[in-house]
């Protein structure tokens, strides 16, 4: 008889088929009582291997031995003429049809009835839920796993760069560059991160790259007990890198069950064809998001090679976008003397932005910067409705870049709805936290002031000095003697002015002395001057200081709120220069804030 003949004689078919319906069986089974058990993920796993290993002992077994009237025997010792193989195969056609009928029970049993009872009683719930709580993923840096680890930057901006197609995502809520990027190099582990985070999901990955070659590898990983629900590696060039991108992208959306809200193409809008552009835009996102690059000299490297990314695709309008906001940090952050210079550059490359790509949100976004920190603050508003309407994003996603605007104007309640969003979003990002504090005090809420700045002491450590400018201006203005231990903010002017703190005439003295060489001064450095000089009693001093740095950067108008500034408010040249930068037609326009209000038709009056 040949093989073929001699599986069928010894019922090794019928038994690998009765067995594989009683695997499936118990396998199903498995998976609906042990949840209700609440027994671990792995025991479904472990039970579902132990039945695939043992199906080809089962299909051995049926080979090897043969049941007889006197029991198991091995088949090779059962003469041919009493074999009984044809009556247990026959009774092995009834047990697979028995078998079938009960899979089939199973099937109508689960579809029809345990899913009706788990849906049905809390559909309402479950829609209120996934409303309220959308399904959020957090992009950690990726690891750069270069020869010479020299691709730090690199691998930055490509990490931030899915990260920014998350957020494409319609049904996905993506926890904010800021944040994230918080964890680099961290040894917390995945649950502990998306604790902190607020994150279920978590994508982290590894970037290899030499010459023009790439390696990355991806993952996706369920928070809340670690388990890996997709990984990728992709060995490609740099040529490829929106592919792989895209890839990535919609492996998660897939796996996250929600649409993705991409283009066909992953390149972005405004974005670049040339791959060595392209590369130097990655670099440039990557420092720029990094803590050491507000540093003077990391904020002149970065503007460098945005303007060597521009000289290999001048076209490139995120790049312009880009160049923007470095110009307006170097006005920010830069010598007084310089000021004029990188404000008129800034405005210029937000321009060639929309002109390249009237479509371009984050090109409004930097020309409304341009605008609100002339003055313009009309202008600027319609830029940042705008960039809203083009990118159908809430205006948190800029906080950090706008939220002092919305201050300056006196908006605060608004401006603590953005900052709210942000913090949920953002958690770690100290900015956002900063701006939260200031919001808080203006508003009254000096117990909520105190409550925020010890929680990011906590999160933050010795970097919230340089961020704790907000519950500083707030003592200063509760009329109570201050000491120096009151002031946490550490920056130049209040380091060098506050021991004289309880010496008025010295002080103001060491602050004229600070002012003399106002050129090298920043525009934040005499808003502190201005601040220091109302506490001293000098409101003349204080008002010429703020009017100083209002016209370098109208962002700074909001520490003119400060209770510490109410005797600065009062002076006629208070309302000359909210006239002068064009508030007072912003209010018409848009709405008078709580502290202000219109006195017939030519005049106000503010707390």
């Amino acid at each position: 008889m040949s093989f073929w003949g001699e599986l069928k004689r010894r019922n090794v078919f019928k038994v690998g088929v009765a067995y594989a319906i009683v695997a499936w069986l118990i396998i199903e089974a498995v998976a609906t009582i042990f949840p209700v058990l609440q027994l671990p993920e792995w025991s479904v796993t472990f039970v579902t291997v132990l039945v695939i290993i043992g199906f080809p002992f089962a299909l051995l077994f049926a080979w090897a031995f043969e049941i007889t009237p006197d029991g198991i025997k091995l088949t090779k010792e059962v003469p041919r003429a009493e074999s009984i193989t044809r009556l247990t195969g026959q009774k092995l056609n009834y047990i697979v049809t028995a078998l079938l009928v009960l899979a089939v029970a199973f099937l109508l049993f689960d579809n029809y009835y345990l899913d009706r009872r788990a849906i049905e009683p809390k559909q309402e719930t479950v829609v209120a839920d996934v409303e309220e709580a959308p399904k959020t993923i957090a992009v950690l840096p990726f690891v750069d796993l270069s020869p010479e680890k020299d691709q730090e930057y690199f691998v930055d901006g490509l990490s931030e760069e899915l990260l920014n197609s998350f957020t494409k995502i319609p049904d996905l809520s993506v926890i904010a560059r800021t944040s994230s990027f918080t964890f680099k190099d961290s040894d917390k582990t995945v649950q502990e991160i998306a604790s902190v985070l607020g994150a279920d999901h978590i994508l982290e990955g590894s970037v290899r790259k030499a010459g023009n070659a790439l390696r990355i590898t991806a993952q996706l990983i369920q928070a809340v007990d670690g388990i890996h629900l997709w990984s990728e590696t992709y060995d490609r060039e740099l040529k490829d890198i929106f592919a792989v991108q895209e890839d990535i992208a919609t492996a998660v959306a897939k796996e996250l069950k929600v649409t993705l809200g991409i283009d066909h193409s992953f390149r972005q809008l405004g974005g670049t064809d040339n791959l060595e552009a392209y590369e130097l835009f990655l670099v440039v996102q990557g420092l720029m998001g990094s803590p050491e690059y507000l540093e003077l000299d990391n904020i002149k490297y970065a503007l460098e090679s945005i303007s060597a990314t521009l000289a290999l695709d001048p076209e490139f309008s995120n790049a312009w976008a880009i160049k923007s906001r470095i110009h307006e940090v170097l006005a920010t952050f830069g010598p007084a003397n310089r000021f004029d210079t990188e404000r008129n550059a800034a405005l210029s490359a937000a321009q060639r932005a929309i002109e390249l790509e009237p479509n371009l949100a984050e090109g409004y976004i930097a020309l409304g910067m341009c605008k609100a920190v002339r003055g313009n603050l009309i202008d600027a508003e319609l830029s940042f409705r705008k960039a809203l309407e083009l990118q159908n994003e809430k205006l948190w996603n800029y906080a950090s870049s706008i939220h002092f605007i919305y201050s300056s104007i006196g908006y605060f309640k608004k401006t603590r709805e953005i900052l709210e969003e942000a913090r949920r979003n953002d958690p770690l990002n100290a900015a956002v936290r900063a701006g939260y504090v200031v919001t808080l005090g203006l508003l009254g809420d000096m117990q909520g002031v105190e409550n925020e700045n010890e929680r990011c002491k906590a999160l933050f450590g010795d970097m919230w000095k340089a961020r704790s400018f907000g519950i500083t201006y707030h003592r200063l203005g509760t009329g109570d003697p201050v000491s120096s231990d009151d002031i946490e903010y550490s920056a130049p002017i209040f380091n060098a002015a506050k021991e004289h703190l309880d010496s008025p005439k010295e002080g103001l003295s060491k602050l004229h002395q600070l002012y003399s060489d106002e050129n090298n001064l920043s525009g934040r450095d005499i808003s502190d001057i201005s601040i220091l000089a109302a506490y001293f009693g000098d409101p003349e001093f204080a008002m010429d200081t703020m009017e100083k740095t209002t016209k370098m950067h109208a962002g700074h108008l909001f520490k003119i709120w400060f209770p510490v500034m109410k005797e600065v408010r009062k002076l006629p040249r208070f309302k000359e220069l909210l006239k002068e930068i064009g508030l007072i037609d912003y209010w018409n326009e848009f709405g008078w804030p709580d502290l202000c209000r219109p006195i017939g038709d030519d005049d106000f009056e503010c707390d």
